[in-house]
């Protein structure tokens, strides 16, 4: 994948995924390429992070949309539990070679 296309692929995921959940969400941090020690010796990891201003109503339902859009693009994840924020956040990266 050349990086232009893994950069338009994390700001398209990351904004279906925002679009799934609802709500006016604020760019946290714009679309970012560093360098993935874990990938070949060009590889880059793009990061994309979006903050929502005001937690959904129903974070259940929240939680429900994006593992569906996710499973439905063939995207893992696994659920784990943090101390309660204020805030939502959206990030998603991906290493392109």
């Amino acid at each position: 994948m050349e990086p232009a296309d893994a950069e338009k692929s994390i700001v398209s995921i990351v904004d279906e995924t925002t679009r799934s959940v609802g709500g006016h969400w604020t760019v946290y941090s714009e679309p970012t390429a560093e360098s993935c020690a874990e990938a070949a010796d060009d590889g880059l990891t793009y990061t994309y992070i979006l903050m929502q201003d005001a937690p959904p109503t129903d974070p259940a339902k929240a939680v429900a949309a994006v593992e569906q859009l996710w499973k439905d693009k063939g995207i893992t994840s696994q659920q784990y539990r943090r101390e309660p924020r204020t805030r939502s956040s959206v990030s998603a990266a991906v290493a392109a070679l």
